[in-house]
């Protein structure tokens, strides 16, 4: 048997020395490494279960945690709500102010529209109306650009077709690379964990190569500790005796000291429990007066939460009655335009300002056509004159031209005459007449010349002569006179060329204006007739009439319009005053449920101290009734109402000083036991230890044998003898193929997502595509029914021509494109103006707002306010994270506890 050895009594500062000194005294060898890592890390646990066991949490305030997530959650979701009809409100003033700066941009662009539409308007009534085939100019150009536009997209579809393909082979060929990758990663891997299997077998080898050295030097140190041994138990044989003695005499005087607390034993004995005991009476003092003093707390809060409750209850209760009042103010408005409706108001407004302006068009349109009726009947009756003048003129100059010859003829013959007369054979002639035969001058079968003398000859040269000047004077009078006439006729004949120029213009601008009156003939059944038997003054007076009539309906309309429009602005109105009020009354609603809320966790938590205290109380008196009966000394409670502290520290030291006794009587009396026994087991031992010196030398040859065994299986595992070097190489190449292969994946999923957008738009332009030949088929069936309306009441045209006419240079002035597209843009404003109203109108009327409202510092208002509850959430998370992250770390503790 081994011998043992007396322990002294002694107390170290750390229980590291304490261990320390305890191995040196017992092995006389200092205290290992191993062994003082161990019980680090024994120490270090039980730290750690220490500050476990302060992380568990009692039942009071984990329920406390309960409720106070459940009120952050409330909280939460009241915010939620609050912020989506913050985001509501936000869209809809967005929408409210982009159609309102839209509709003020437009209110101007109309005005100057009006404006330079009423400068022309005298240079509207000259313009040509455009040819029958414009109306249609719109969609036919429409078509072609549609055509071009598909052609343009189908090109760009071909063409992101080839992009697609493109990059699916790229696609592909970087899903491929990810593969490889992916198998080098997996090869690495696998050699990364052969490598990892190799290092721990070698450490392994190498841990049992160092651990049976370490053993082999403590079996080394513990045989020389048996041989010294050998030489200490020859002299404690020696020792043994002076010894017992000493004991003897040790022994009475420690038995009489013990006989002296032999009274107070029992609390000696259990002194820790005593102690714990007078802690826990200490603690539950300290929590009844702090319980008692938050339940007074919680009492004067719910006090106060109670009548915070009653206000927002009053204030709600108030706020509804505000609600109610102009919900029924609105039903009022809304009473008064109960039937009607904004769109046919508007609508009926609209006719009646367009049919007054007709009808005041048609009344200029038809002063033109009367006039132009009254100027054809004039140019007609004057063409008529200058054509009966002219004949006239012809019947003269013919009957001019006719006496001119015959003057002309017989001034000719006289002429004639009186030349043969003068000349010197007329006798000679005269010699060779015979009565009854022609004279060769002047063909006379009668000649009296023959009877007649010199004297009378000469006298008839006379009269020859006096004739001729008299018919030369008479022929230049008539040839005067006919070349008047000529020219007389010459004028005549030009202005009848003009006035028949002048006439057809008339006629064609005339046939313009009536053309032009067809588009009015709906304002009266009578417009239908516009021939130049129809009574002019009567159409007049109708038509002003009319016009007298459709202002007085317009003016009618605008009132009731504006009327409609009081009611629906008062209804706007009213209603945003309704949704703040109601904006007021769901956050009334939600403080008051907060409200709500926080006074029910108040009451739960007054409820819950009562309990505590209770039970605290209770414990307090059962502590205090155990430490009655258990403590022994006079006066105990005086002392512990003073200084617990004092009181425990007295019981310790008596305690100390009991065990003190004890141990050194019951050492002592062991000792004697000993000594007597020492003379003869001293022999025994030593022959024991000669014994165990054999055996151990025995084991130590087999320990070195088995040391070599294991050391050359070592080196023949890893010959280069470092085993984390093949690790760390393959560690390296693993996360060298790791980053390859993140590398590979980046630009597959890169690739991946270029062919997708490539497929998305596709996609779109074959849509797009597909819309423009849907419109381009309804614009051809459009056409199509221009086509067969305007060939039901004109020569039939083709669609070949009329793209070719369209197709074609049109000759148009630029006062004509300068009305037209002042009018075109005036009308569609005007239509932009009407469809903006009507959505502002609709905004109102759904309560959204008024026009008078400031809707950059309420969108400014609302941001605020949406980003302030964005925090407020942000805070509420926050709280319920804590609250859960507490949760978690009691049931951690509890699990690891369990």
């Amino acid at each position: 048997m081994t011998e043992t050895y007396p322990t002294p009594a002694i107390r170290p500062e750390t229980m590291e020395n304490t261990l320390r000194q305890w191995w040196q005294e017992r092995f006389e060898t200092p205290l290992p490494d191993d062994v003082r890592e161990w019980l680090r890390n024994l120490f270090r646990q039980e730290i750690s279960r220490a500050r476990l066991h302060e992380q568990l949490l009692d039942d009071a305030t984990i329920q406390s945690i309960h409720e106070g997530r459940r009120l952050c959650q409330t909280k939460l979701a009241h915010l939620d709500e609050t912020a989506i009809q913050l985001k509501r409100q936000l869209e809809q003033l967005h929408q409210y102010l982009k159609v309102n700066t839209e509709m003020t941009e437009q209110r101007e662009r109309l005005y100057r529209l009006n404006k330079e539409l009423a400068t022309i308007q005298a240079e509207r009534q000259e313009l040509e109306r455009f040819e029958a085939f414009e109306p249609v100019n719109g969609q036919v150009q429409r078509i072609h650009l549609l055509a071009q536009d598909i052609e343009r997209t189908r090109q760009a579809s071909s063409r992101q077709a080839l992009e697609i393909d493109q990059a699916q082979k790229e696609t592909d060929t970087a899903e491929q690379q990810m593969t490889i990758e992916k198998e080098n990663v997996a090869d690495a891997l696998q050699r990364l964990l052969s490598s990892a299997v190799k290092m721990a077998d070698g450490e392994r080898l190498g841990a049992e190569v160092e651990e049976g050295r370490q053993h082999a030097s403590e079996v080394d140190a513990n045989l020389k500790l048996l041989r010294e041994r050998d030489s200490i138990l020859q002299k404690n044989i020696r020792e043994n005796s002076l010894e017992e003695e000493r004991i003897q005499k040790e022994l009475s005087e420690l038995r009489v000291q013990l006989q002296a607390l032999d009274v107070h034993q029992q609390m000696l004995v259990h002194s820790d429990a005593v102690k714990m005991m007078i802690d826990e009476l200490v603690l539950a003092d300290q929590q009844r007066t702090e319980l008692t003093r938050e339940l007074d707390l919680a009492m004067r809060r719910q006090e106060e939460r109670d009548e915070h409750l009653g206000r927002l209850f009053s204030e709600n209760q108030k706020l509804g009655a505000t609600i109610k009042s102009k919900q029924e103010e609105a039903d009022g408005h809304r009473r008064g335009i109960a039937g009607k409706d904004s769109y046919n108001l508007q609508r009926r407004a609209l006719e009646l300002r367009s049919r007054m302006l007709m009808l005041k068009m048609s009344a200029t349109l038809w002063h033109g056509i009367a006039m132009g009726y009254d100027l054809v009947e004039q140019k007609e009756e004057s063409i008529t004159r200058l054509r009966l003048h002219a004949d006239h003129l012809n019947r003269d100059i013919d009957t001019q031209d006719h006496d001119v010859r015959q003057l002309t003829q017989q001034l000719e013959h006289k002429i004639y005459h009186l030349t043969l007369s003068k000349s010197q054979n007329v006798i000679e002639l005269r010699g060779d007449l015979e009565e009854g035969t022609p004279c060769t001058v002047c063909g006379a079968t009668h000649h009296p010349w023959q009877g007649e003398t010199i004297v009378e000859q000469n006298a008839l040269i006379a009269t020859l002569k006096a004739d001729c000047e008299t018919l030369r004077r008479d022929l230049e009078a008539k040839q005067r006179q006919l070349e008047d006439s000529k020219q007389d006729l010459t004028r005549t004949l030009s202005r009848l060329d003009t006035e028949n120029e002048h006439l057809s213009t008339l006629r064609q601008r005339q046939h313009a204006d009536v053309e032009e009156w067809k588009n009015f003939r709906n304002l009266d059944p009578s417009f239908s007739d516009c021939s130049p038997s129809t009574n002019r003054e009567a159409r007049t007076t109708l038509i002003q009439l009319l016009i007298e009539k459709a202002s007085v309906d317009a003016e009618t309309a605008e009132k009731e319009l504006e009327a409609f429009t009081f009611h629906l602005d008062a209804i706007s109105n009213i209603g945003v005053t309704i949704q703040k009020l109601q904006q007021q009354a769901d956050d009334l609603s939600i403080r008051l449920n907060e409200a709500n809320t926080a006074c029910q966790v108040m009451a739960g938590q007054v409820e819950r101290l009562n309990k505590r205290l209770q039970q605290t109380t209770s414990t307090y008196r059962q502590r205090y009734d155990a430490l009655e009966l258990v403590i022994t000394l006079p006066e105990w409670s005086s002392q512990w109402k003073t200084s617990p502290e004092n009181l425990k520290q007295r019981i310790q030291g008596m305690r100390d000083h009991w065990e003190d006794i004890n141990n050194k009587l019951r050492e002592a009396e062991l000792d004697a036991m000993r000594l007597k026994t020492d003379g003869l087991r001293l022999q025994e031992s030593r022959q024991q230890l000669l014994t165990d010196i054999a055996s151990l030398e025995s084991y130590t040859n087999k320990l070195h044998e088995h040391i070599d065994k294991s050391e050359n299986a070592w080196k023949k595992l890893i010959p280069e003898g470092d085993n984390k070097q093949p690790f760390e190489q393959a560690r390296a190449q693993h996360a060298t193929q790791t980053e390859l292969l993140e590398k590979a994946r980046k630009e597959y999923e890169k690739r991946l997502w270029q062919q997708l957008s490539a497929v998305a738009l596709k996609e779109a332009l074959d849509s797009h595509a597909h819309d423009f030949e849907q419109e381009i088929a309804q614009q051809h069936r459009s056409l199509d029914l221009w086509m067969n309306r305007y060939n039901a009441n004109h020569p039939p045209v083709q669609i070949q021509e009329l793209e070719r006419v369209l197709a074609g240079e049109k000759d148009w002035s630029e006062l004509r494109e300068h009305v037209r597209k002042v009018q075109d843009e005036q009308s569609m404003t005007e239509a932009r103006v009407d469809y903006l109203r009507a959505q502002i109108i609709a905004l109102q009327a759904e309560g959204l707002r008024s026009l008078s409202d400031d809707g950059d510092a309420e969108r400014k208002a609302l941001q605020a306010k949406l980003a302030e509850l964005e925090q407020q959430q942000r805070e509420l998370l926050k709280q319920i994270v804590q609250y859960d992250l507490r949760l978690q770390t009691h049931e951690q503790a509890k699990a690891f506890v369990s």
